[in-house]
């Protein structure tokens, strides 16, 4: 009964982990979109959330009428566990009123912010504790049954060894009348105690041996039925506490990367943040320190503050996107939409940044329309990493070139340039966070290319630079064609 609660617990509590994320998951992903509505009922969440809680805590209860020791306040872990998601429901009806309101970025922040601190640090370490628990229950309750089927194998034993001395006092005795019955039930007996349990002894007849003989086949009868039975169970639980077991080292295994990807979230966090907090405090400092200063000076130095601020601001994001990425958080916003269009507001946007360095860029050869499924804004940000790490890490008179091709079921994108290229041991690591190039006058934070890949593997598409080209360097990327335009 108590492997069976606990096998119980664990199993709801692997379903409130997966309903709870995949709740927040879609939320996520339908509010960073452009359209401020969700794609699921949210107040039916809350009504399956809630029924996996009360059975969970019914289990619990169950529980503790047996007299089970615990370690730790289960139920007022639930209570805690309920009232953080209730928050995080609570603040998605909150932003989704403030983005049909018109504060899209004011209600993404709240997203990420509650999402973050509520649902992927303090649930996920809630649930995580129970489980530890319950599997300390589990192997407590594995011990006990052991110690169970090593008692009902001694009991065999001893009934066995009980009848070997009745059965050969019996045959001193009346040895001498009947040797040939007496030889039979010797040989029986020794087939028992070999493990012959199928063995029957002839019984013919009312006499002493007659009935003797049946009382060592019921005896024999009997040992194999409690071994049978002794087996099955030995079986099923052995069978039950491995698979038990595998799941908890799942669940652990999928924690425990949690963990890590967290840890090293805010390491790099703490790293990277350190050049531009210290820019805005430095600027700060200075106009402190000249009060004096014109008016101009002034707003100077709060352009600066400004610009770092803004620029902390988007790595920041860039790195919570990483993050949720890696753990497996899909917040891409699906809408169709035309590439060759972004191109071409690409190259519009950043043409004069080449220009202004005697470079060129153009949209070289792309079709009239290449409709693809995904987030606007993310694919943007691919085209700007890619053409800003051209600019940045080649002559001044650099030509870019953007091209489209049709693959068959995918789009694949391309941007050329003429610099001095990259070097072929170093083209694989480009995509590697915190890498930068050793050319261009702004390395930037090391993580553009790295960003560049997770958006276009959340759009069920690749990126990778060619590996075959001597002059200069191309960076090429897949993106899925929208069925319509498959359908074609």
């Amino acid at each position: 009964m108590k492997m069976q609660l606990a096998h119980s617990e664990v199993t709801g509590y692997y379903e409130l982990s997966s309903v709870v994320f995949r709740v927040f998951k879609h939320a996520r992903r339908d509010l960073m979109g452009d359209k401020a509505e969700l794609s699921f009922d949210l107040l039916q969440a809350e009504v399956d959330i809630d029924a996996i809680l009360t059975e969970l805590r019914q289990i619990e209860r169950s529980e503790r009428a047996l007299d089970t020791p615990y370690q730790i306040d289960e139920l007022e872990i639930l209570e805690q566990i309920s009232r953080q998601v209730h928050l995080a429901l609570s603040e998605v009806n909150r932003s989704l009123g403030m983005m049909q309101s018109g504060f899209k970025e004011e209600a993404r922040a709240l997203l990420d912010d509650s999402f973050t601190e509520r649902i992927d640090i303090q649930v996920a370490e809630l649930i995580k504790r129970v489980i530890a628990h319950e599997e300390s229950v589990l192997e407590q309750t594995q011990g006990a049954v052991q110690h169970a089927t090593r008692q009902t194998m001694l009991i065999s034993a001893v009934f066995a060894g009980i009848a070997v001395v009745l059965a050969i006092s019996v045959a001193y005795f009346v040895s001498i009348r009947h040797p040939r019955r007496i030889q039979a039930l010797n040989s029986a007996i020794e087939r028992f105690a070999n493990g012959d349990l199928d063995h029957r002894i002839e019984a013919r007849g009312r006499d002493e041996f007659s009935r003797m003989a049946g009382n060592l086949n019921s005896m024999a009868a009997e040992l194999k039925r409690q071994k049978e039975a002794a087996s099955a169970v030995t079986a099923t639980l052995e069978s039950t506490v491995k698979n038990r077991t595998q799941e908890l080292e799942a669940i652990n295994r999928a924690l425990q990367s949690r963990d890590q990807l967290r840890t090293q979230f805010f390491t790099d966090l703490g790293h990277e943040l350190r050049t531009p907090i210290t820019i805005i405090r430095g600027e700060a400092e200075v106009a402190l320190r000249l009060p004096d200063s014109s008016p101009d000076n002034l707003r100077q130095a709060l352009n600066r503050v400004e610009n770092a601020a803004a620029g902390l601001s988007d790595f920041v994001a860039d790195m919570f996107f990483l993050a949720r990425q890696k753990s497996g958080i899909d917040d891409i916003a699906q809408s169709e939409l035309d590439l060759t269009v972004l191109c071409q507001n690409a190259v519009q946007q950043m043409k004069t940044l080449a220009e202004s360095d005697r470079g060129s860029l153009e949209l070289q050869s792309a079709p009239d329309a290449a409709l693809v499924v995904g987030d606007r804004t993310r694919l943007g940000r691919v085209l700007s990493i890619v053409i800003s790490n051209a600019l940045d890490h080649s002559q001044p008179n650099v030509a870019i070139k953007l091209t489209i091709e049709d693959v068959g079921t995918a789009w694949k994108v391309g941007c050329h340039d003429d610099g001095p290229g990259i070097r072929d041991d170093e083209k694989q690591l480009v995509f590697e966070r915190f890498v930068r190039g050793p050319r261009g006058s702004n390395p930037g934070s090391g993580i553009g290319l790295a960003l560049a890949q997770a958006i276009i593997c959340a759009h069920g598409g690749r990126i990778w630079v060619d590996p075959e080209q001597r002059h200069g360097t191309t960076v090429f990327f897949t993106l899925p064609k929208s069925k319509k335009m498959d359908g074609i």
